[in-house]
């Protein structure tokens, strides 16, 4: 310093030192300092570079920016701040598009048909994130990976719900509804007004049930013209309360483990059920009744019968080569099942007699019995003694027609 104006240095001793007088202007050439360190204070006025402006000398200090500037390598705290035109941060970490009213991140073109517009270079990444700060700690993250768009809820427990006061619509190819659920709880595929709990437009075929991608057996729902069509790869059954009813077997037959009632609309009438079918073979013989006879038959002596609900159809056809022995009245025996309890209540019809001494011309069955006696025109029992020996002898055919 060169030159102190002592006289104008007002007071010479105190605490406060003032310099120079109202309107004068004192130039400091050097550093101002307080005791070796640079000196406390606000800003009461900004020169430096173009378009700035602000300070103040007490309370907080405001820098404002009057015009664009194409760096500023630092800022302090802002409060607030107003900004005109575009806003770009580091290239593309932020784009702010004024023109569009778009937001990007990870890109500087933010695409001109969403208000938001996230690219990012990392697969299985996390393109937004929306994460509480409690201590569950819950998060939930959208993302693209490998052309396939994601929303998932990515930590353990975490249920992902979604919500609507209306209703909640799936959509395919950007814009054609898939799915909806309506406000009511009803669930539409393909159908836009379900009027059930769930219901299904899908054209012909609208559902196919699949195990093991099919290998396991299939089914499939649909409706060629005007009928209803289920498509079973293996049996189709119904069950009710766990227990299985009905199977539609893959052969064509169906089985009714308690039978159909039949001609009762939707009674469940227990007389009116046909709850069972047989069919089979049986072996028609000669019987005496106080012993049997020896015989031999030959190749052609065959019966088949068919059992529907309770009544049996029973067919047989006898012949022999050779006979025997035997004593008492003669039997025609061995059918599948037993006579009523009730004896002649079977309808038994002969069609054909030949090789007999005496021929068989009626019968009547015995009561809870699988026998028939033999009689002769005259109506005089048959014994085994009127059995013809040799060969192609004794033939009968009959039809029996019984109640069990």
């Amino acid at each position: 310093m060169s030159k102190v104006e002592v006289d104008k240095v007002i007071p010479q001793s105190g605490t406060t030192l003032t310099i120079g007088d109202s309107g004068d202007t004192i130039n400091l050439v050097g550093t101002l300092q307080s005791n070796g360190s640079p000196l406390p204070g606000d800003i009461s006025s900004v020169v430096a570079g173009t378009g700035l402006s602000g300070g103040g000398t007490t309370g907080a200090v405001t820098l404002n920016i009057d015009s664009a500037q194409s760096t500023i390598t630092s800022l302090g705290t802002l409060t607030s701040a107003t900004i005109s035109g575009d806003l770009t941060v580091d290239t593309n970490t932020l784009k702010v598009d004024s023109s569009n009213n778009n937001v990007g991140i990870g890109t500087t073109s933010p695409n001109s048909i969403t208000n938001l517009h996230v690219a990012d270079t990392y697969a299985n990444e996390p393109m937004i994130r929306i994460e509480t700060s409690d201590s569950g700690n819950k998060r939930l993250d959208l993302y693209v990976n490998s052309g396939q768009g994601y929303v998932a809820a990515t930590q353990s427990a975490q249920s992902l719900n979604f919500a609507s006061r209306d209703n909640l619509i799936f959509k395919t190819n950007t814009s054609s509804e898939a799915m909806r659920i309506t406000s009511a709880g009803r669930v539409g595929i393909g159908e836009t007004s379900p009027d059930t709990t769930f219901h299904v437009n899908g054209g012909t075929t609208v559902a196919k049930f699949e195990r093991d991608s099919g290998t396991n057996g299939s089914l499939t729902i649909s409706f060629p013209s005007t009928r209803a069509t289920f498509d079973a790869s293996g049996d189709l059954s119904i069950k009710n309360g766990g227990t299985e009813r009905v199977r539609f077997h893959s052969g064509g037959v169906i089985s009714a483990t308690q039978g159909i009632a039949l001609g009762v609309g939707t009674a469940n009438t227990a007389s009116n059920v046909l709850d069972d079918y047989e069919e089979g073979t049986w072996t028609p013989v000669y019987e005496g009744g106080t012993s049997n006879p020896t015989i031999t038959y030959d190749g052609f002596t065959h019966g088949t019968y068919n059992k529907i609900g309770n009544m049996v159809f029973a067919r047989g056809y006898i012949r022999t080569d050779a006979t025997s022995g035997g004593s008492g009245g003669l039997l025609l025996a061995g059918f599948p099942f037993n006579f009523p309890a009730q004896a002649y209540g079977a309808t038994i019809l002969t069609t054909s007699t030949f090789g007999w001494s005496t021929q068989p011309a009626f019968s009547l069955n015995d009561s809870n019995a699988d026998t028939v006696n033999l009689y002769d025109a005259s109506g005089n029992g048959l014994t085994t003694s009127n059995l013809t020996n040799g060969a192609n002898k004794n033939v009968i055919s009959f039809l029996a027609v019984y109640q069990v």
